[in-house]
């Protein structure tokens, strides 16, 4: 196999988010193989959509180099931190044969902060209080402190709390009291206030406060209204006794006038409450039919599974105070879905909601049912916090109406259902209503609920029965509703065939739009065959056949006027679910650690493991009835394993799919090498593999083979990885460990090993002496090391531990006792020399 080899390079390696939310980094990429080889570039670390390199595939010569630039841009939500991205280049002709380089992204901090108030208009006497919201727009954690601005420099504010901290993308809340600055006489008067943050530069909110003077003007004139009726009932107190009474002014009157803190009207609170729900009905949606689709992004199934919950637009929805339900206090109307919102409402405070709408009974809300009849029954509502209060759905029913019409032809004593389609059973229909058609063809259905979406079948022995649609709007009394009934004797037939041979058990459906025949083809005999009798003719219908676990299908006829024999169709189904299957192993061999999760679109499918060493086919999977058509993904995973992902597309043309094989490679690797010294294999080193957070793995290199070593179940990252001996500086490489790739062949050259040498004065006699080696803070105790002087008077202490202070002591061979002494320093893989002779007497030596 021809071996490829490249070399790669990024600048700059450490790369800012710019203004605009992008950042550019460069790679230079050279082929070192000898051949002509292709390559590839992942980004890792980040969202792949926020990369654009500019050259993902690229071929090269061998020699040449390639430029490609990766462009970095960043939504701008991503939190400011310091953080880095793998780029990685791979062959294409060994996909093992990769480079790697680490680039560090710094997400600078971006501040963006906006003030509104809420609400912005409050009135009152002395004090004013608003809801402040701050939003922080930004990227990273804002302090903020609300402050406050009156140009006429005579109201303070009080900020509860002063200062807050602010999350990205969140918003808080601060209460704004002011105060001050009140007048004693006159007209309300409007003050306007500045809200900012201090050290932005974002515009200022504005605030209104429509401030009471302390007498307002019309309690002066209730004041003098009160002494010129004081006055004429002292006048005319015998003769108008009655009429002074009633001229006399309750005292709740005269000290809700004295109230300086009173208000005109509705308080507009500071931190207002919402009431927010979906006004339904159960049966189906007045809205326009080009309008219904976006009336609920998802029409909630009632528990029947039957009918469907319509939100109902343009409804009137009216507030009242629980305790005084005679004037409204805010109305809204609900949108498109039936959803109303009402805002600006006191916390603690119970309500009553009003509904009323065109086809509606008037209805007070009552969270039990369908609504009551007056505020008595109703069921109060409070707003405890200020997250609003929703009331989910609300159902209601209309104004039930008149179903009437006319069935032509020989229809008397015909039979007229009005059904819906099963709820309590889905294959069966509920009958609203049944009537019998009247000797002149008439029929009425009285009291039929509305609105609702329910079907009409006319049915009579000898003719074909008929089906209509009717849609009753809310209210709304249906016209005469015309009706033909003609005689059934066309006929179709035909076979239902499958790839798997004719199949039993479909169901059959001819319609002309109004008439619907149903049939079963057949499950014994002559099996898939079916008949369908008593249609109308002349006609044209459309025949379809459904059956579970496959497409429904359909096919067109036409039935001449007068046809007795019947037409054939046959019909061909195709299924409705399709299989994928495969083969995975892990490092080539059969495990139980793979798991597979199958996704279709969005939703997870089903989790699998593939089948185990004991069974007939191990390593195999095999997921069935899975729609068709349909594109499915597979991600191969596993614990410590690196994850593999496959696409694969079922259609009616291909219900089934085989994956190739998928070859999974743990993600946690060995690492290994030899230890080399002098140039030969050395064993006995400590080889330690360290990942910089003191998480140390260390083994000693083996004897046999001679010097190797390997660390098993290395997790992806960089390492440092060292040897070292006694005495020796350690050998040191960085090491990166890829998914899936083990790393082989690292050699630690190991450096030579401390030595302490010297020499010893005799002067002309010759002496018998042995050098002894001892740690200079244990002189005294055993030595280290003991060897014999030669003949030429020197000595080496070879492998000594550094750096450490020694002390060297001359002695006799057969004498305890010490001649002479001197100190020394050892150094990593140094040979320390004592500098000058050791004097030494034999005859002390020897004592």
């Amino acid at each position: 196999m021809i071996r490829s080899a490249l070399h790669m390079s990024a600048w700059p390696d450490s790369i800012t988010l710019g203004e605009d939310g992008s950042a550019l980094t460069s790679i230079m990429v050279t082929n070192t193989s000898e051949v002509i080889d292709a390559f590839t570039v992942e980004v890792l670390g980040v969202d792949q959509a926020w990369t654009s390199i500019s050259e993902q595939r690229f071929s090269l010569f061998p020699g040449a180099t390639q430029s490609v630039d990766i462009t970095l841009t960043l939504p701008p939500d991503t939190p400011a931190a310091d953080r880095s991205i793998t780029i990685i280049v791979r062959s294409e002709n060994d996909p093992l044969r990769f480079e790697s380089e680490q680039v560090g992204l710094t997400v600078p901090p971006r501040m963006a902060t906006s003030v509104a108030l809420d609400p912005a208009l409050v009135s009152g006497g002395r004090t004013g209080r608003f809801g402040l919201i701050i939003s922080n727009q930004g990227n990273a954690p804002v302090q903020a402190r609300a402050v406050g601005t009156d140009p006429e420099d005579l109201a303070t504010f009080d900020f509860e709390p002063s200062l807050i901290e602010i999350a990205p993308g969140r918003t808080q809340a601060i209460e704004v009291a002011a105060t001050g600055g009140r007048a004693w006489f006159g007209q309300p008067r409007a003050r306007t206030f500045e809200f900012g943050l201090a050290g932005t530069d974002g515009p200022p909110s504005m605030g209104t406060f429509i401030q009471r003077p302390r007498v307002p003007r019309w309690l002066i004139a209730l004041l003098g209204l009160l002494l010129a009726a004081t006055i004429f009932a002292l006048v005319l107190s015998q003769v108008f006794d009655s009429v002074v009474d009633e001229a006399s002014v309750d005292d709740g009157v005269i000290n809700d006038a004295l109230d300086n803190d009173g208000t005109d009207g509705p308080l507009i609170p500071a931190n207002p409450g919402t009431i927010t729900g979906v006004l339904t009905t159960t049966t189906r949606s007045q809205i326009p039919a080009d309008a219904e689709a976006t009336a609920l992004a998802a029409p909630r199934q009632a528990d029947g599974g039957g009918d469907v919950a319509l939100g109902v637009p343009a409804f009137q929805v009216e507030v009242f105070d629980a305790d005084a339900p005679d004037a409204p206090l805010a109305t809204a109307a609900t949108d498109v879905s039936g959803r109303f919102t009402i805002t600006n409402l006191q916390l603690d405070t119970p309500y009553l909601l009003l509904f009323s709408g065109a086809g509606y009974p008037e209805v007070w809300y009552a969270a039990d049912s369908t609504g009551v009849d007056g505020p008595g029954d109703a069921d109060p509502i409070s707003i405890p916090t200020e997250d609003p209060t929703d009331l989910g759905e609300i159902q209601i029913g209309g104004i039930p109406v008149v179903v009437e019409g006319t069935v032509s032809g020989d229809a008397a004593g015909a039979t007229i259902q009005l059904i819906r389609t099963g709820v309590l059973d889905p294959g069966v229909d509920a009958i609203v209503a049944e009537t019998t058609v009247a000797p002149d063809g008439t029929f009425t259905l009285p009291d039929i609920p509305s609105p609702a979406d329910l079907t009409m079948v006319v049915s009579k022995p000898g003719f074909g029965t008929t089906r209509r649609a009717v849609t009753i709007q809310p209210g709304d009394t249906l016209g005469p509703i015309s009706i033909e009934l003609r005689p059934a004797q066309g006929a179709v037939v035909g076979r239902v065939n499958t790839p798997d041979g004719p199949r039993g058990g479909v169901v059959i459906t001819a319609t002309d739009g109004t008439l619907v025949i149903d049939t079963v083809s057949y499950t014994l005999g002559d099996v898939g065959a079916y008949t369908l009798r008593n249609l109308s003719t002349p006609g044209s219908y459309t025949i379809t056949a459904s059956l579970a676990g496959y497409q429904s299908t359909s096919a067109s006829v036409v039935l001449a006027d007068g046809q007795t024999s019947p037409s054939v169709v046959d019909i061909a189904l195709a299924p409705a679910t399709g299989r994928l299957q495969g083969e995975v192993l892990l490092d080539g061999e059969v495990s139980g650690e793979i798991e597979i999760t199958i996704t279709g679109g969005d939703e997870i499918v089903r989790t699998i493991r593939p089948a185990g060493a004991s069974s007939d086919a191990p390593g195999t999977y095999e997921l069935r009835g899975l729609p068709v058509p349909g594109s499915y993904t597979l991600a191969f995973a596993g614990a410590g394993i690196e994850t593999e992902v496959r696409v694969a597309n079922l259609d009616t043309s291909a219900v089934s799919a085989t994956i190739p094989l998928v070859n999974l490679r743990r993600s946690e690797r060995t690492v290994s090498g030899i230890v080399t010294a002098s140039g030969a294999p050395f064993s006995g080193a400590v080889v330690v593999l360290s990942d910089g957070a003191g998480d140390l793995r260390s083994v000693v290199s083996a004897n046999d083979p001679a010097g190797e070593f390997a660390f098993a179940n290395v997790p992806p990252g960089t390492y440092t990885l060292s040897a070292s001996r006694l005495g020796a500086l350690a050998s040191v490489v960085p090491v990166t460990v890829s998914p899936g790739i083990d790393v082989v062949g690292q050699e630690l050259t190991l450096s030579v090993q401390a030595s302490i040498s010297g020499e010893v004065d005799t002067g002309s006699v010759t002496c018998d002496l042995v050098a002894r080696l001892f740690v200079a803070d244990q002189f005294g105790d055993q030595p280290v090391d003991e060897i014999p002087v030669g003949d030429d008077n020197t000595f080496v202490f070879q492998a000594v531990d550094a750096p450490v202070d020694y002390i060297v002591a001359i002695a006799s061979r057969d004498s305890d006792g010490l001649s002479a002494t001197t100190s020394i320093r050892s150094q990593l893989s140094q040979a320390a020399t004592i500098a000058d002779p050791i004097p030494v007497s034999c005859t002390q030596a020897g004592s």
